[in-house]
């Protein structure tokens, strides 16, 4: 639904979860993002996936295996206890894959896209149809009114029944659904695999947002490069990583065993034209 929220962390929270900063630059470019705390406020109801897209959604859309953690991938043996892969979450999918799998989507419903892709170059359009959430919209329905670190509390331990993480994923991914929807009724938002989300990445973006509202925020213009998003930690991530908060980043082009992605689809779209 639309709602308000405080999307971000606060220095208190940041310094809990990272008590010494390593000297790494990226990681502590990912540290400077998540503040400051600021207020949001999204106008506009979407429908929001109720879990990441699985292996067996996405060879329906796209027609091809990719997961390392599938039954031909190079995490076979890892799965091989299962009777099938298909409804672990698609991963090794980069950015560019996750716009171009809206757009096929999009268009075997007969929806405007969103994107349109050509090799590794994927232009946005004025669409109605499947997207990537933007980070915004991300945490609002991760959080799903909560205001703890993470959805299922401030504590560890009521993650395990929530999220498949370092604990417990035993360094493999996890069919969808299985662990505990938080109040929106969404499953594996923390944990499983990171999810990509739309916006392009700016460390400091948050700051113009310290002394007013951020409506309907879509993160900065393309002209900030090629790195996007990526948010809920995954199979080998600690609880700090998982928070609703924590914020990644790669390029558009990354492919990863450990990142996938769940669609959006705007209300409007979804309502039959009269």
């Amino acid at each position: 639904p639309p709602g308000e929220f405080m999307m971000g962390s606060t220095k208190e929270e940041i310094e809990e979860a990272y008590p010494v900063a390593g000297n790494d630059l990226i990681w502590r470019e990912h540290i400077r993002s998540e503040a400051p705390r600021h207020k949001v406020v999204l106008t506009r109801p979407v429908y929001v996936g109720m879990h990441e897209v699985t292996q067996a959604q996405y060879e329906k859309v796209m027609g091809a295996h990719v997961s390392y953690f599938s039954a031909t991938g190079i995490g076979r043996a890892l799965v091989s206890g299962l009777d099938s892969t298909g409804s672990l979450p698609v991963e090794t999918v980069s950015w560019n894959d996750a716009a171009g799998f809206c757009a096929k989507l999009s268009e075997a419903e007969q929806r405007k896209p969103v994107y349109s892709r050509t090799d590794d170059t994927v232009t946005q359009l004025e669409g109605n149809g499947y997207q990537l959430p933007t980070e915004a919209t991300w945490e609002f329905a991760c959080r799903a009114g909560t205001t703890t670190k993470l959805w299922s509390g401030d504590e560890d331990e009521p993650l395990l029944s929530a999220a498949w993480f370092k604990t417990n994923a035993f360094n493999r991914t996890h069919p969808v659904g299985e662990l505990k929807a938080n109040p929106f009724g969404l499953h594996d938002t923390h944990g499983n695999v990171w999810e990509w989300v739309q916006d392009h990445w700016d460390v400091a973006y948050y700051d113009q947002f310290a002394d007013k509202p951020a409506t309907d925020p879509t993160g900065p213009s393309t002209a900030a490069g090629s790195r996007h998003g990526l948010r809920g930690g995954d199979w080998v991530c600690t609880p700090s990583s998982c928070r609703a908060s924590h914020r990644h980043v790669d390029s558009a082009t990354a492919r990863l065993g450990s990142v996938g992605f769940r669609v959006v689809l705007p209300v409007d779209a979804a309502i039959p034209q009269k």
